[in-house]
């Protein structure tokens, strides 16, 4: 629900907020599948480790170090 909140202020807004996903569950629906499009679609980015998300978030001046 959150998600849904936060990508719907972005949208309203016309911000520039970032939205990421840290996917950490390796358990799928479907063979070959990642993620629910309900979860996916709103997302920026998708990142799968700290180090990525870290490097991402550095990269769009976020300031997390």
């Amino acid at each position: 629900m959150e998600l849904g909140i936060a990508y719907c202020q972005k949208y309203l807004q016309k911000g520039d907020k970032l939205l990421i996903g840290l996917h950490t569950d390796t358990r799928a629906a479907f063979i070959g599948g990642r993620l629910n499009p309900m979860v996916r679609v709103p997302l920026d980015y998708v990142v799968d480790d700290e180090a990525t998300l870290l490097r991402l978030l550095a990269g769009h001046g976020s300031g997390a170090e």
